[in-house]
């Protein structure tokens, strides 16, 4: 997952400080209480562990659908001397601009994390980079689509087989949340070509959606605005 990459394996012994219960909070899913005790470790710590403490605390409140808190932790982060910190606060602002349709920010910060990041994560990073630049382009360009609301994105594909895949897998994965069907919505990106986007779930707010990735706790999933076709969207929806 792009979003934990530069934080340690599950702690395993009985973990001291404020910085490691922030993290067995996080790992736990007590993104309340890991923010929390992030924020004191970024106040008792200095150097690279403030500045892990800092993006973990923007990490858990993003994932507590706290937006405002996670910019200005993941801002700082972002500044942070040590690349691996700094590569993955940039690909975490990234995804806030994509929530936001900041699209062209979000274009700027994937590639700047994509520079700092291992191999895996930097193509992953790029992918989103192409995702959020052709989610920046016109109502024209993008007429295969509208939107309202917000719903969970697992992915964007070229491939309709792989989005077939991935919507069967998040299918299984939400089975007996009462998010409705995942839908499989085909679009364009700014190429021109064929995206078919895998969404679920219908949200007003962001942060009820934020909310509900963090109870399903699939972090790879991420916060977008609900498409539909104009055709007819349950001819992509899959039941």
């Amino acid at each position: 997952m792009l979003l934990l990459t530069f934080l340690p394996g599950c702690a395993t012994t009985q973990t001291t400080g404020s910085y490691d219960r922030a993290l067995a909070a996080f790992q736990s899913h007590r993104y309340s209480t890991s923010h929390d005790h992030a924020v004191r470790a970024m106040r008792q710590s200095s150097g690279q562990r403030r500045d892990e403490a800092t993006y973990l605390a923007g990490l858990s409140a993003y994932l507590l659908g706290d937006i405002d808190e996670a910019e200005l932790r993941l801002s700082a982060a972002s500044r942070s001397s040590e690349a691996q910190v700094a590569a993955n606060a940039k690909a975490m602002l990234g995804q806030v601009r994509m929530d936001q349709n900041r699209n062209d920010e979000a274009v700027r910060l994937f590639r700047e994390a994509a520079s700092g990041l291992n191999a895996g994560d930097a193509q992953q990073a790029e992918r989103y980079a192409t995702l959020a630049g052709g989610g920046s382009q016109s109502a024209t360009q993008w007429a295969s689509a509208s939107s309202s609301g917000f719903s969970l994105q697992v992915g964007a594909f070229q491939d309709q087989r792989r989005a077939a895949e991935a919507a069967e897998d998040a299918e299984r994965v939400i089975a007996g949340e009462g998010l409705g069907p995942v839908r499989i919505i085909p679009t364009r990106d700014a190429r021109g070509r064929t995206l078919y986007l895998v969404q679920f779930g219908r949200f007003d707010t962001r942060s009820a959606a934020a909310q509900a990735r963090a109870q399903i706790g699939r972090l790879d999933y991420f916060v977008a605005t609900t498409r539909q076709s104009l055709t007819d969207a349950s001819t992509t929806s899959r039941r």
